[in-house]
């Protein structure tokens, strides 16, 4: 499923975000 692909995503979304 695509749920984990997703969480990679957000992750590396959110450490962007806190950079």
């Amino acid at each position: 499923d695509n749920h984990g692909k997703y969480l990679q995503v957000y992750t590396r979304y959110l450490i962007k975000v806190k950079s």
